[in-house]
């Protein structure tokens, strides 16, 4: 019985522990062109080529709509 008890409280706070995914930041990533293009000159030049595996990124200001702006007039 104590058992039980000790498990349903472990259980209890690993689900306290997880996310929701509700959570979101002004910013967003993509890639950054500038220095893509910018690497990939100076490869050329050098005659050596570029393979993106994970190409750089910049993060960028999302418009987030305000909550009181819901689309309706």
């Amino acid at each position: 019985m104590k058992a039980c008890v000790i498990g349903g409280f472990a259980l209890l706070m690993l689900a306290g522990c997880t996310s929701t995914g509700g959570y979101q930041t002004a910013a967003k990533s993509e890639i950054d062109w500038d220095k893509v293009n910018q690497v990939e000159r100076s490869a050329a030049a050098g005659s050596n080529r570029v393979i993106w595996v994970n190409p750089p990124m910049k993060e960028v200001e999302r418009n987030i709509p305000a909550e009181s702006n819901n689309g309706s007039q």
